[in-house]
């Protein structure tokens, strides 16, 4: 496993979200725009980075088996349910957890692992 180049993809997957919300806020943490709308922009990111993100990971890696795959997922949504844990919840005090599991969470509980499976099946051996 290429500890360093996983590292890279599950910080980027959720650095670039976390980064873009940042256009959307005001100085003084107001929201912009309306709800529905930047919950939209902020899944549409997250796919496009996380499905870019994998396509290079495994282009890197090359050929791998179905138990490194889901070592790979799991590391990554780890890194990421980690990383919005420190920032979201205790850094910022911007969500309870139950708010947080059922706002965000979820997402990454569905998107990372599925866009995984997707691309890192086409990369067994």
């Amino acid at each position: 496993m290429n500890n360093k180049q996983l590292l890279i993809t599950g910080i980027t997957i959720w650095l670039v979200p976390f980064a873009l919300s940042f256009l959307f806020y005001s100085p003084q943490s107001e929201l912009l725009i309306n709800y529905t709308l930047f919950k939209a922009i902020m899944l549409t990111s997250l796919v496009l980075v996380t499905w870019f993100m994998f396509q290079r990971y495994y282009k890197i890696i090359g050929k791998t088996t179905r138990t490194f795959g889901i070592t790979a997922g799991a590391v990554v949504l780890l890194i990421n349910l980690l990383f919005d844990y420190i920032f979201l919840i205790v850094f910022l005090s911007a969500f309870t957890v139950i708010e947080y599991v059922l706002e965000i969470g979820i997402s990454y509980i569905v998107i990372i692992p599925l866009i995984n499976w997707l691309i890192g099946r086409r990369h067994l051996k």
